[in-house]
């Protein structure tokens, strides 16, 4: 007898529901029907108005479609689509990270790229890059020049970037780079250096402040030639101590020399082995901070906090003492202003090459390559007669 409840999906014992995709209609009829996954290779079945026969059919067709799904999903291509038309900014910066350009860089410069992709697709993402001009890019540059100064010329060099790599790749038409000249300071690179009087001074006045770690940082960047960014997280592990005859050494491996390899593994970075200069030494045996805690005991930390200094924030110190430097006789260091901790590297590149020794000699402290030396030397020594004077004298000492 059939089943006439008027209410459809369920059954006498209302333990239909126990079998996928089976139902029964108002007027008692089982029924068999596909989801949208199987539809329209699978049809909808008529079961009869038998219950258990109804049941034991579904479960049949069930296994069957079940099957079907299973085979169909191993056979369909996973692929990611690839976009055939003009592609946005966003989709760029997502084809960028991931190529093969973006695994060989290190994971803290990959780290300030995301960011600075993600400011320009905040700002460009939804836009087609074929389509944007240097009337567009200007206007961004007005607005992101009252609101964020200090990051135009990164954000603009990132986007810069981006269009070259995205040209080369011919995902946009050749030569189109709207961020060629945007961001550009109109004077080029800083010639701010630091004599050896300047260190000293500033050394002394960071003494007389309170945070000798500043002017010992300086002189360290300075002396051995070496980023600011390493300087700050030397500890006593980076000494090799005097031996006999043997002066201390100073060894360290540089933090931002280390690339990623042709066969993906990190190579290791430029190792530094010098003589450590006894000015240092001298420092700080005399201004250590002794009270810190034996994890954070290193060179340059906060006399305050007792922790190792963060770049940024020894930059902010820096900065104030400089201002001090430039008190104690603004008519003598008025040059002082505007100079940084990270021009004490190439400060003391520059002093090493005027004191004598050669660009090669220089590089194999500091790290450079040879290549890099020479456009410093370019850089801040131009061609004067007096250089002329030096060197005629030296040729005719070796000429006799």
């Amino acid at each position: 007898m059939r089943n006439s409840s008027p209410k459809s999906r369920s059954n006498i014992n209302g333990q239909s529901h126990k079998v996928p995709r089976l139902f029964q209609n108002e007027h008692g009829y089982w029924h068999w029907k596909p989801d949208k996954r199987l539809r329209p290779h699978w049809k909808g079945i008529s079961l009869g108005d038998n219950v258990d026969r109804a049941r034991a059919e579904a479960r049949r067709l069930n296994r069957e479609a079940d099957a079907w799904l299973s085979d169909r999903a191993r056979t369909i291509d996973k692929s990611p689509r690839v976009r055939t038309g003009p592609l946005t900014v966003g989709q760029l910066s997502g084809l960028y990270r991931s190529s093969p350009v973006w695994k060989t860089l290190r994971e803290r410069t990959r780290q300030t790229y995301s960011y600075e992709l993600k400011r320009l697709e905040d700002e460009f993402g939804h836009e087609l890059a074929a389509s944007i001009d240097e009337v567009r890019v200007d206007e961004w540059l007005e607005v992101a020049r009252v609101h964020a100064p200090q990051t135009v010329r990164h954000l603009a060099s990132r986007a810069r970037s981006l269009f070259e790599w995205a040209s080369r790749k011919k995902y946009i038409p050749r030569g189109h780079n709207p961020f060629k000249g945007a961001g550009l300071g109109s004077g080029g690179k800083r010639k701010f250096r630091f004599l050896w009087g300047d260190v000293l001074h500033i050394l002394n006045t960071a003494i007389e402040e309170k945070r000798p770690s500043v002017g010992i940082a300086l002189v360290v960047g300075f002396t051995c030639i070496q980023r600011i960014t390493d300087v700050i997280t030397l500890t006593d592990d980076h000494i090799a101590p005097a031996t006999g005859a043997a002066p201390a050494r100073l060894k360290f491996t540089q933090s931002k020399s280390a690339k990623i390899g042709k066969a993906g593994k990190l190579d290791a970075g430029f190792q530094v082995n010098i003589l450590l200069p006894g000015v240092i030494s001298e420092l700080l045996s005399k201004h250590r901070v002794k009270s810190a805690d034996p994890e954070c005991r290193n060179w340059i930390i906060s006399e305050e906090t007792k922790a190792p200094y963060h770049e940024k924030t020894i930059s902010r110190v820096f900065t104030r003492i400089v201002a001090k430097a430039i008190e104690r006789d603004p008519e003598k260091w008025a040059h002082l202003k505007g100079g940084q901790l990270r021009d004490g590297r190439r400060s003391g590149f520059v002093h090493a090459i005027t004191q004598g020794a050669t660009v090669e000699w220089v590089c194999s402290i500091s790290g450079h390559t040879i290549e890099q030396g020479y456009d410093i030397v370019e850089h801040y020594l131009p061609k004067t007669a007096e250089q002329a004077d030096k060197a005629s004298a030296f040729m005719r000492v070796s000429l006799g």
